[in-house]
């Protein structure tokens, strides 16, 4: 929705790139931290259920970029339905992204550095980056859950300012044992082989 950058805009970052990507200044307004809003997280319906690591994972300062998983297994003695979906994010400023996924096996709930494999491994269910909001489903439908459910919360975390942080993301879910009248399901395709280079078209 937004427009094309000028030739100044374009010179800029050419300029910028050329100077080998400085980073900013202290005292620069980028290299304040970002703030996040969180308009759009919130459900209709009131979360029953709260995926969290078993403990915050310490990200160190000297870490660039990483990638780190932990584990959630189901409590419910019988199938339920995750009829809505929200974001808990903690560190903002250095979390690039956090996929919810589903393992067919259980996975610790301590969180530790994972593979970006995991993402084509596992079933995705649900993603959140900055300005993303939360997922209600149709009534017509829901994520079956229950005995057995092995959920996994993959968070990549973006470190350019060499912050040390702990962290505890994670996702609300409301869930009901009313069960709907379908199971829902995500349908993930294409290619993890993407490359746009400067310019590309």
């Amino acid at each position: 929705p937004n427009a094309r950058l000028d030739a100044a805009e374009t010179k800029l970052l050419d300029d910028w790139i050329s100077a080998g990507a400085p980073a900013p200044a202290k005292g620069d307004a980028c290299a304040a931290p970002r703030d996040v809003p969180d308009a759009g997280v919130h459900l209709s319906c009131a979360p029953d259920v709260a995926v969290r690591p078993a403990t915050p994972y310490a990200l160190g300062a000297d870490v660039d970029d990483i990638l780190v998983c932990y584990g959630w297994d189901s409590p419910h003695p019988s199938k339920r339905h995750i009829i809505g979906l929200a974001p808990a994010i903690g560190a903002a400023g250095e979390l690039h992204h956090v996929t919810l996924l589903q393992s067919d096996v259980a996975v610790s709930p301590v969180p530790a550095p994972c593979s970006p494999d995991a993402m084509t491994s596992w079933r995705s269910l649900y993603g959140w980056a900055p300005g993303a909001g939360a997922l209600e489903l149709p009534p017509e439908a829901g994520l079956p859950e229950g005995p057995g459910t092995h959920l996994v919360v993959q968070m990549h975390f973006v470190n350019p300012r060499h912050v040390a942080v702990s962290d505890a993301s994670g996702f609300d879910l409301c869930t009901t044992d009313q069960l709907r009248p379908n199971d829902a399901d995500v349908m993930a395709f294409g290619t993890t082989e993407i490359t746009v280079p400067p310019r590309g078209s």
